[in-house]
């Protein structure tokens, strides 16, 4: 590979990290840290990158790679007896997931979901830091604050949906 084709190759892999991170999430909702797989997709793509044919679809040939790290991912999960999707169920969301998450888009929405937090009480947004952490479980917190977990898990719920009405509706006011 050329000096200038490799330099193409890094901006490429840079230019898509955010929008192959919320692939990676989009497939693995909650189970680990997408980061963790991204940077094992970042390495498998830096390691084939005399595959990579300059000027073609980086974005579809680096999901692809991110796809078979996902299923990698999940046939671990499965041996640890966490619940993941079915594999056809994985297979629509891939697809779907390949074609809607433009980085335009991505930015959109992150810009969105961050103004939508930001609308949020301290409480609300440090209930969601945590469910979205690895460090304590819910049940864990739940003990901590002497509350109940099935509550918490409903204000979650409640939190995702005020969540995601704010979102949907700032990206009605940015796309005409």
């Amino acid at each position: 590979m050329k000096e200038h084709d490799v330099e193409e190759f890094i901006r490429e892999i840079t230019r898509h990290q955010s929008v192959m991170t919320a692939f990676i999430r989009s497939l693995l909702p909650g189970y680990c840290d997408p980061r963790d797989v991204l940077q094992e997709v970042n390495i498998t793509l830096w390691k084939k990158k005399e595959q990579y044919e300059p000027g073609s679809n980086f974005k579809a040939w680096a999901f692809k790679v991110a796809k078979y790290h996902v299923l990698n991912e999940r046939r671990k999960l499965k041996r640890s007896h966490v619940i993941v999707f079915d594999d056809d169920l994985l297979e629509a969301f891939s697809a779907e997931g390949e074609n809607l998450l433009s980085n335009e888009m991505l930015d959109d929405r992150m810009v969105a979901l961050r103004r939508c937090l930001e609308g949020l009480s301290e409480r609300h947004r440090s209930l969601l830091k945590l469910r979205y952490s690895k460090d304590v479980s819910i049940e864990q917190y739940a003990e901590s604050q002497n509350r109940k977990a099935g509550t918490l898990r409903a204000t979650l719920r409640q939190i995702r949906i005020k969540l995601k009405d704010c979102v949907m509706g700032r990206l009605r006011e940015v796309t005409p």
